[in-house]
């Protein structure tokens, strides 16, 4: 049944991350707190902020499998306790912090801005310890009883305190500081505490080693250092030369390592690749290019048909009826699973257009089948059911392949109405489709007389936005002609939310107001006259407005191949779930009062707030990050839609506002309908010799 209903399931890129618990913990620049199966590569767990996190947030392990993270939002930090199953044990907001630290499992230190240092106990209780200075970034040493703190301020000074003791200077990089068993090294030095205080040893042991790296590591017994595209792996007590050695596809941005049981293990992020070696042996990769959508289109494929020309050409003859009814017994004798969902135009192909410019290609079921990298493209588009790519250059995509052409994208005009200066265009929109794909002309009251639909194909609606008066104008009007027909406002101080869509006869518009937990959704209807059976040039309008009880990200209408199906409205809500509205509740003509005396043609009684059914939650139980766009995509059967949504993860799923009305159900019982047709042709050889002797018998009656 959910053949076709699937998300990928996308992190960011990693700026931030930590081994531990068998388990890899990342922050991305797409807000998420995530977990990684340190075997696979799986999302174990992800958390999306609703705040944007800023990209010097911290991660640290506590005790017990707890993971710590700082996210930093500006001035302010939220610290949260999570628990090895993605729980939340505890959270805190405090100022913002410049770095976590485990003390040996049996504390933390909260190193904030300011220079402040607190102490968090097993029990959570926190008690201030330090002053040191401003903080832009910290690391923590361990000597014996003692623990010295390694502080870098706005100005790259680095700077030493061991606590409740005394404090100094290091002249070194600190990002290439290595804390080992042996000390501190920083640049050809190494620091060790004698008497209180870091007393400095020229010519370490690790100089050679470090000469030129970007990155070093300590894990165990071993430490590790990159140089360019290579990660050379030294043994801490004999570091004069690397006892191996792996290569990297490029330099890395992100480098951490553990070791997990007897396993070596390295986490790279370069670029938009996040990738696990162990051992030197690449684990697993992980694209997460894919978690920056900026486009999507959906191509039809060109199936197979089970019927072809041919077939009809041959059934003129007794052969072809031959062979249709030995393949018509296959089809019923067959006990394999159909591989119908396959055809009637469900399995399509899904292009995937990301901000770095790469294109990838899915398939309806969500199986990778290509991706174009390296060509920077900007834009995708369609053209007759062919896929387009732009950089400097037009290329027609074909199956994962590209040839130069010369069509160009004529985006389509929509000539929108001059205002006066106070107001800026926002965005307009245009029916997709004309009359002849338009099921039905009128709407039948429950008098069974008609409002005729106004569809002018040249209808269009252009929202412009008064930035004073905070004020949204939709203007309706003629793109050919440029006859504005009317105008309606809308309130917002989010403009930057507005969703909107024209349909048939009637707009559709969502906004969002910033830090709100509603929307509000507004539904305007097009009739050539609000006089039944009367028609007129002008249109006339009827204007409804709704609360969805959930802030909206994006916002379809489906549409199938005659457009015979009932409407419904898709909304992706920033809460990551998909949910469809019947268009029989965002209607226009939904009645303040009711008369007692209804009957099915009746509009529901107007309710200010539109209910979110579960039953209709598109995504099931899945959360759906980042959803920025959906389409809706007929298929060959009328009862039946492709729903693509993108954004962090992309999505795509089956919709049937009408049911399955033109398909068999899955479950049909072709062994009781062989059995049905089979005590029908009995009963046919049964009766027909007795209906024969009947009439013989009647005839000879007639004759005496």
């Amino acid at each position: 049944m959910f053949r076709v209903d699937w998300q990928t399931v996308q992190i960011g890129v990693p700026f931030s991350s930590v081994i531990a618990n068998n388990r890899v913990y990342c922050l991305t620049d797409q807000n998420i707190y995530s977990v990684l199966s340190s075997s696979t590569g799986d999302v174990l767990y992800r958390y999306q902020s609703a705040t944007p996190i800023d990209e010097d947030s911290i991660l640290c392990p506590a005790w017990d499998g707890i993971v710590v993270t700082g996210m930093n939002h500006g001035l302010l930090s939220r610290v949260i306790f999570w628990t090895i199953d993605g729980l939340i044990e505890h959270e805190f907001e405090t100022g913002s912090i410049a770095g976590i630290h485990n003390i040996r499992d049996e504390s933390l230190l909260i190193v904030h801005k300011d220079g402040s240092v607190t102490e968090i106990d097993r029990k959570l209780q926190q008690r201030p310890i330090a002053s040191v200075g401003d903080v832009v970034s910290s690391k923590i040493a361990y000597f014996v009883d003692q623990v010295v703190l390694i502080t870098k301020n706005e100005s790259e000074a680095v700077s030493y305190w061991v606590l409740e003791g005394a404090s100094g200077s290091l002249v070194c990089d600190f990002s290439q500081i290595l804390l080992t068993d042996d000390g501190i090294v920083c640049n050809k030095d190494v620091y060790k505490l004698e008497n209180g205080k870091l007393q400095r040893q020229k010519n370490t042991k690790f100089a050679p080693a470090l000469a030129g790296s970007t990155h070093a590591r300590v894990a165990s017994s071993q430490f590790l250092v990159t140089v360019g595209e290579k990660v050379n792996i030294y043994d801490l007590d004999e570091p004069t030369s690397p006892i191996s050695s792996f290569s990297l596809d490029s330099r890395p941005d992100l480098f951490e390592a553990a070791t997990i049981g007897d396993s070596l293990n390295v986490f790279v992020v370069s670029g938009n690749d996040v990738l696990l070696y162990a051992d030197g042996e690449l684990k697993w990769a992980r694209d997460e290019s894919l978690a920056q959508i900026k486009d999507i289109e959906v191509i039809d494929r060109h199936e197979r048909l089970a019927v072809t020309a041919e077939d009809f050409e041959r059934e003129k003859h007794w052969s072809g009826y031959v062979g249709r009814t030995k393949h018509n017994i296959r089809l019923l004798l067959d006990s394999a699973p159909s591989e119908s969902d396959k055809h009637f135009g469900f399995n399509k192909t899904i292009l995937v257009l990301t901000t770095n410019g790469n294109i990838y290609g899915f398939d309806s079921y969500g199986h990778h089948e290509w991706s174009i990298k390296g060509h920077g493209f900007t834009k995708i588009f369609k053209v007759d059911n062919q896929a387009y790519a732009v950089n400097d250059h037009v290329f027609c995509v074909t199956d994962g392949r590209l040839s130069e052409t010369d069509v160009q994208h004529e985006a389509e005009a929509l000539y929108p109405p001059n205002l006066d200066t106070s107001y800026r265009l926002l965005q307009a929109a245009s029916r997709r489709y004309n009359n002849s794909e338009v099921a039905s002309p009128a709407v039948v009251l429950e008098n069974r007389r008609a409002l005729y639909k106004y569809l002018n194909p040249f209808t269009a609606v252009a929202a412009f936005y008064n930035d004073d008066e905070r004020v949204v104008r939709f203007v309706v009007y003629n793109k050919a002609t440029n006859q504005t027909y009317s105008s309606f406002t809308h309130r917002t101080e989010n403009p930057d939310s507005l969703k909107l869509f024209i349909e048939e006869n009637f707009i559709i518009f969502t906004t969002t107001e910033k830090n709100a937990e509603t929307s509000i959704c507004g539904v305007i209807e097009l009739y050539e006259s609000l006089v039944p059976d009367r028609r007129s040039k002008v249109p006339e309008h009827q204007v409804r407005t709704y609360i969805l009880p959930a802030p909206v990200s994006a916002m379809t209408i489906t549409r199938t191949k005659h457009n015979v199906s009932s409407k419904w409205v898709i909304v992706a809500l920033e809460s990551g779930e998909i949910v469809a509205l019947p268009r029989a509740l965002v209607n226009a003509r939904r009645p303040f009062n009711t008369s007692k005396q209804k009957t099915e043609r009746t509009p529901m009684k107007y309710q200010p707030v539109l209910p979110l059914n579960p039953k209709l939650t598109l995504s099931h139980y899945r959360k759906i990050l980042g959803t920025q766009k959906l389409v809706s995509v007929p298929t060959e059967l009328e009862s039946t839609t492709l729903v693509v949504g993108s954004g962090t993860d992309l999505f795509a799923t089956l919709v049937r506002p009408s049911s399955s009305f033109d398909s068999m159900k899955g479950d049909f019982n072709k062994n009781a309908l062989m059995a049905t047709m089979a005590l029908l042709v009995l009963s046919i050889l049964l009766v027909r010799p007795l209906v024969s002797q009947k009439r013989v018998k009647d005839t000879w009656q007639t004759r005496i």
